[in-house]
């Protein structure tokens, strides 16, 4: 497969113009709409962001299933079926691996919009008919799926916008949004206090040079895994749960390499 045979689409200029300047000379990047009736052997659909705070219109276009059946029909290799579901408004059963628990399960998502990760893990976000809310499955861990006659149901742009806007990282699993606190030392703050995980996240540096940081999530695996990473550098002020769980992993790690 050479540069001549892939399209690479986006849904900006923006977009377009930064992937441009970053491919060889002779690839071929543009929007979707110039791309209409043109195809290639496979299509690389650049979405962006994720999230609605970044966007210069609403994430309903961003994840518009017309816009984005025209970016991945232009490929003439197989459509995934995951991808079908979302661009032809129909639900999925996928059978699906959860790590977690070291199990398959089925169930019959609506799917609204695929998303990706920091991690460089691609995400569904769906409509769950088993759970009735929207949740979110990671696509490594679908095995198979079968795409079902019932139409699917419909997600507003808002409904999604709010559900991937409330929390820290991409985990969407928790019924409510909890807030975490967190103190970095006067080291760590210098990393720290330099990003961003959450549009709505507060900040503040004391006279030692430490900074404390407060911000709102979901779910807190993605949290834990980025805590853990500061080590000795962060504690944990609030809630007590999460701080538990901090201490839990840092012991079993000493343990392990005791």
């Amino acid at each position: 497969m050479t540069l001549a045979t892939i399209l690479v689409v986006a849904p900006y200029n923006a977009q377009v113009n930064l992937l441009k300047s970053m491919f060889p000379a002779g690839a071929r990047v543009d929007t979707i709409d110039k791309f209409q009736g043109q195809e290639a052997e496979a299509v690389i659909a650049s979405m962006t962001t994720s999230s609605g705070e970044c966007l210069p219109r609403s994430i309903g276009f961003l994840y518009d299933k017309n816009r984005l059946n025209v970016a991945v029909s232009r490929a003439k290799c197989r459509f995934p079926r995951r991808a079908q579901s979302v661009a032809r408004d129909v639900q999925a059963r996928p059978r699906i691996h959860a790590r977690s628990a070291q199990r398959r399960s089925s169930g019959t998502p609506t799917p609204a919009a695929i998303a990706t990760a920091s991690s460089g893990n691609w995400y569904l976000d769906a409509w769950c008919h088993l759970r009735h809310d929207l949740r979110m499955f990671a696509i490594d861990g679908v095995k198979s799926v079968k795409l079902l006659d019932d139409i699917a149901r419909e997600v507003s742009g808002k409904s999604l916008e709010d559900y991937l806007a409330t929390g820290y990282g991409i985990m969407r699993s928790g019924d409510g949004v909890t807030w975490a606190q967190l103190r970095f030392s006067a080291e760590r703050a210098r990393w720290a206090g330099s990003e961003v995980g959450h549009p709505d996240q507060r900040g503040v540096v004391d006279p030692c040079g430490r900074y404390t940081l407060e911000l709102p999530y979901r779910d807190d695996r993605e949290l834990l895994l980025e805590i853990l990473e500061h080590g000795a550098g962060v504690e944990v002020l609030a809630p007590a749960e999460l701080r538990q769980k901090v201490r839990e992993a840092h012991l079993t790690a000493a343990e392990v390499n005791g």
